[in-house]
């Protein structure tokens, strides 16, 4: 086995290399366990695959929706925070997959903070009923793009993959 210049490519022949030539001869008790090592290589390489442009679409999200909250609600505390935000993300292209990582992380907090001063302004017994709809909307609209989020990372982040459930035939 030789290395190669890329890392996905080395990580998936060491994949294959220890499932088809180490597996056979790992003991009983060890196999679970060399299987789920296995597993984790691919489903390292896939997040490592996707990572980069997963995290950056997320990011404009998360900026999006924060910048949104603050210009409507007046949340000025926050603006601050965000301007460094976006700042930062200007750069992004200047970014190793930590420094993505860590923007994004911090997007992310930002962005609960927010929400939760969303709700809790809604549910103040004074704020006026179209506010109040309009603070529901945009916190509705802000949980729906986390589960987009989420879903999008299922396929490298779920332990069992979802079974898809074939077509169902006519009763003809």
């Amino acid at each position: 086995m030789t290395g190669s210049v890329d890392g996905l490519a080395t990580l998936e022949r060491v994949r294959v290399f220890l499932a088809e030539r180490v597996a056979p001869s790992v003991p009983g008790e060890l196999a679970g366990e060399f299987r789920a090592a296995v597993k984790l290589l691919e489903t390292t390489g896939a997040e490592l695959n996707e990572r980069h442009v997963r995290l950056s679409a997320e990011l404009a999200d998360l900026l999006r929706h924060a910048d949104r909250i603050i210009r409507r609600f007046g949340l000025e505390p926050h603006g601050p925070v965000l301007l460094a935000l976006f700042r930062r993300a200007e750069e992004l292209d200047l970014l190793d997959l930590h420094g993505l990582d860590a923007l994004w992380r911090d997007a992310r907090a930002l962005g609960s903070a927010l929400l939760v001063e969303l709700r809790g302004y809604r549910d103040l017994p004074d704020t006026p009923a179209d506010a109040r709809a309009e603070a529901t909307e945009l916190a509705a609209d802000f949980c729906a793009c986390l589960g987009e989020h989420a879903r999008a990372r299922l396929h490298w982040q779920a332990v069992f993959p979802a079974i898809r459930n074939p077509p169902l035939e006519d009763d003809r």
